[in-house]
Parts: C-alpha cells; structure tokens; sequence
C-alpha cells in the first residue's frame, strides 16, 4: 500500500510540475508595433526597414517615406533623397522648424571594428550634410555612430538592415 501512495503522490507531483504554465514566449515585433509607440526602454521607435530610419516622432509631423544605401557606402542614392528632402524641409520651414536632430550611422558587422565605426560616421555626416545644405541649421545637426554595435544581422538581408542611419528628434 505504501508502494502505491508513494508512487501515486509521485504521478501527481510530476503532472503537476509538467502541467505548470509557463510565461509565454514574447511576440515578435512587427513592423506595425514598431510603427505603435515606443521600443525598448522607452527608446522612441523608427520608422523603416531602409537605410535612413526615422524616429517615430518626425515621421509623424513629416509624413515620410523610407529610402536605402548602398553596401560599403556613405553615398546617398537617389532613392534616399526624398526622405531627406522631406526631413531638411520639416526641420527648416515644417512643423518641426527650431528643433534639433541626432544622426546616428550604424554599420553591418563584417568589417573591422574601427572601419565600422568610421564608416557609420561616414554615413551620418553625409546625411548631416545633404540636410544642412536644404536649410538645416549645423547647430540643429548632432552625428555619431554606433558602427557595428547594434548589429543583428546574420545574412545579406539581415546585413542591409544593419547599415542604415537614425535620424532621431533631439528632446
């Protein structure tokens, strides 16, 4: 009788175990939460997959689109002016006129460490400098760059996500 209780008490304490719930595995975020509020943090979120990322805010008051970059590039195509144009417009005779902004180049992480932080400074100053030349005042302007550090990506699509720049709203 004891085998019985013992191995009885043992089947209800392993269901029990096994049955727990645990805490559901987070949702992956999709571009439309992204689009929803704010990130991690509190972090203002961005809008766009491109390389030119917006921060949510600006995309708000500006209504803009998402442009790209080229790999290995600090070059802005002709894809990315409109979104720039919009920006430089916004922030000089827009609703956002008077306010500062903070460009930060980010980097994919196959070069090394230094060349990654070069070349993402590279592409903030090249965005800096196409939005001073459409009226932006410099000292609105803040650069930087995070190179590598945030990079996520794993294969040429995840890669082109990491090389892109944040143009955030300076608070």
């Amino acid at each position: 009788m004891i085998k019985v209780t013992s191995l009885l008490t043992l089947f209800l304490l392993a269901g029990g175990a096994f049955g727990c719930a645990s805490e559901p595995a987070p949702k992956p975020q999709t571009p439309a939460d992204s689009a929803a509020g704010n990130g991690a943090g509190g972090a203002p979120r961005t809008q766009g997959e491109g390389s030119v990322q917006v921060d949510q805010r600006i995309a708000e008051a500006c209504s803009l689109p998402s442009s790209y970059f080229a790999f290995d590039s600090s070059r802005l195509d002709t894809g990315t002016q409109p979104t720039l144009d919009a920006i430089a417009t916004c922030f000089s005779t827009g609703p956002l006129k008077g306010r500062g902004m903070m460009i930060v180049g980010h980097a994919d992480p196959r070069g090394e460490l230094e060349y990654n932080f070069a070349l993402g400074h590279k592409r903030a100053s090249s965005v800096a400098q196409y939005i001073q030349k459409r009226g932006v005042s410099a000292s609105k302007v803040g650069t930087s760059s995070k190179g590598e550090l945030d990079a996520s990506g794993e294969d040429e699509q995840g890669w082109a996500k990491d090389r892109r720049v944040q143009v955030l709203l300076a608070d």
